[in-house]
């Protein structure tokens, strides 16, 4: 990530150089950053998605093949119910991020 933002810093000293001033306003540097950062987190959470889309199923596969008793494995379940809607979740916001950022 930070190389990626490097192309900032690098824009703000050649406008010094080449003016004597920032010309950048402290919000559109602040974009650029937003702007580079959701387009990395458009890239990194389909795969995270697919992590838990196959990790909780494989899980909870284990479970049934451990046979504890139901009260047990229903208190595991309840536990891991915001996990299973993780992935989902995941996929939600990186589908805004790329109609948002056109990724």
């Amino acid at each position: 990530m930070q190389v990626e933002l490097a192309f900032i810093i690098e824009r703000i000293n050649f406008e010094q150089e080449i003016e004597g001033q920032k010309l950048s306003k402290p919000k559109y540097v602040q974009q650029l950053a937003v702007q580079k950062l959701l387009q990395q987190y458009a890239k990194i959470l389909p795969i995270i998605s697919d992590f838990y889309g196959g990790m909780v199923p494989g899980f909870i596969s284990s479970l049934t093949k451990m046979n504890m008793s139901e009260a047990a494995t229903q208190v595991i379940l309840a536990s891991l119910h915001n996990y299973w809607k993780l992935p989902n979740w995941f996929d939600e916001i990186s589908q805004h991020l790329r109609k948002m950022w056109g990724v």
